[in-house]
């Protein structure tokens, strides 16, 4: 295969990889910059802000390889994921939404990174999860940038922060692993050894064929038989959405 060949399937490959895959790029430093050149200019991206007409009603900062906004709870600033596609990382950024002035909040070393931030309820901390040396953690950090990142919890497997409870007590994180996936929730300052995490796994998200059936046929006033709900309770393995979707 020649020189030129291998190129642009690398090229193409990592414009078709997702930002977060952290696809390794070339070791030549005049071949990578060509791609980092070329990823920038056709994947780069502009914050734009809208109104709840869909009418656009200002930019944030420069085009830029933006991943997972997230507002504060004032709106007056923005949690985003931000690639170095040359230092190979995932970092968390807070941007001011009236200057686009950004401070950085996590420093990943070299095919590691953040991702699902999630602003405490006041907005003074930023929570996020990290790889960090081959582990998974839940991490938060003042919003300021000041001080350290305090590890919260440390997992083997994938997660992805979904949410921080309105009275700032809980950490909500969904995660996978052999078993099947599930949704949790971690009360801050604890850990699961103490017994106080609270684990909701996926059958028990889903509904059985009783849920199902009066939830179409009281419910939604529909006239299927138990056959066809069994039907659909096994295609869509109970999955609510799966189940409403369905139908």
């Amino acid at each position: 295969m020649s020189a030129k060949l291998l190129s642009s399937l690398t090229v193409a490959a990592l414009l078709l990889a997702p930002l977060s895959s952290q696809a390794q790029l070339p070791r030549d430093p005049v071949e990578r910059a060509r791609i980092i050149s070329q990823i920038m200019e056709t994947q780069s991206r502009q914050l734009t802000l809208f109104d709840r007409q869909g009418q656009t009603v200002g930019v944030v900062g420069p085009r830029d390889l933006y991943n997972q906004p997230v507002f504060s709870p004032d709106a007056k600033r923005m949690a985003v994921i931000k690639p170095d596609l040359d230092k190979e990382t995932n970092d968390l950024w807070i941007i001011d939404v009236a200057t686009a002035k950004g401070v950085q909040i996590t420093s990943s070393k070299s095919r590691e990174g953040a991702n699902s931030p999630a602003w405490s309820p006041d907005g003074s901390q930023v929570a996020y999860v990290a790889l960090r040396d081959g582990y998974f953690g839940l991490y938060r950090k003042a919003s300021s940038g000041q001080g350290t990142e305090e590890l919260l919890f440390k997992n083997s497997a994938p997660m992805t922060l979904t949410d921080w409870s309105q009275d700032g007590g809980h950490l909500t994180y969904f995660s996978t692993d052999l078993s099947g996936g599930g949704l949790y929730a971690l009360p801050l300052g604890r850990l699961r050894a103490r017994g106080e995490l609270v684990e909701v796994r996926a059958h028990e998200l889903s509904f059985t064929s009783d849920e199902a059936d009066r939830l179409l046929n009281d419910h939604f006033s529909l006239d299927l038989t138990r056959a066809d709900v069994d039907g659909l309770v096994e295609r869509t393995e109970g999955w609510p959405a799966g189940v409403y979707l369905a139908v």
